[in-house]
Formats: structure tokens, C-alpha cells, sequence
């Protein structure tokens, strides 16, 4: 069902998607640049239901939390801890994204490089690691 309505909505927008996938692009790490809006989650979460592969989206841990998270997780956020590592316990960003990818055979893993929706000059390297 989420299937023909996310192409539907897609097509008022004036998009379409080629389904026609490569198999080894059925478990992926997806460079989202420029992220310049937030209407490229809405798009990009359409695509992926057309697809019919999982998706999930690196986002900052404050939008998986009540109220937002009711709504953030289901729709594939992945909520990263960005705060000091000396102060707290947690796992890195390319640890919990590396925990998303365990027992899953199709997934989609997307990581905005910039680390921003603000204009940058130069990438932040960490979706590289």
C-alpha cells in the first residue's frame, strides 16, 4: 500500500523512480550532498518505499526522542549521539550505523555528508569513516 501512495505522491511532484536495482545496491551506504532542506528526507523516504528497501537516515539523536521520535524512527531515523565521547558512553556514529546493517540483508544507509542543511565550503569527513 505505502508502495503505490509514495508513487503517487511522487508523481504529483513531478518525480518518478526506475525501479530497476542492482543487487548489490540492495545493501548500500548512500551519500545524501548538497542536503540543502529538509523536503530531501520527504523525497528520498517516497523513492525508498517505491523501492521497497529499507531505509534508514542518520539524524541527530534529539529528533528519535518524544515527541518527534513517534514519527522520526518509523520513518527510518537512525538517532546518532554527537555529543563528546569523553563525556558520555556511547557508540560512534560508524559503530551505530554498522549495528543497523547486522541481520538485515536489504538496507539503505543514509548519511548527509555535509553533517548540515547550512552551506559548506568543505565536507566533514566523518562519512567517510
Amino acid at each position: 500500500m505505502m508502495k503505490q501512495i509514495a508513487r503517487f505522491l511522487l508523481w504529483l511532484s513531478g518525480w518518478k523512480v526506475n525501479p530497476v536495482i542492482p543487487a548489490e545496491a540492495q545493501r548500500c551506504i548512500m551519500i545524501a550532498a548538497p542536503h540543502t532542506s529538509n523536503w530531501d528526507f520527504y523525497y528520498l523516504r517516497l523513492a525508498f518505499w517505491v523501492l521497497q528497501i529499507p531505509m534508514k537516515v542518520a539524524i541527530k539523536n534529539d529528533w528519535t526522542k518524544f515527541p518527534f521520535g513517534m514519527f522520526v524512527i518509523p520513518l527510518g531515523g537512525l538517532g546518532i549521539d554527537r555529543s563528546p565521547k569523553e563525556t558520555s558512553e556511547r557508540l560512534s556514529q560508524a559503530d551505530a550505523m554498522a549495528e543497523a546493517f547486522k541481520g538485515r540483508e536489504k538496507i539503505a544507509m543514509v548519511i548527509a555528508a555535509e553533517g548540515t542543511r547550512r552551506k559548506r565550503v568543505k565536507w566533514k569527513m566523518g562519512y567517510y569513516w
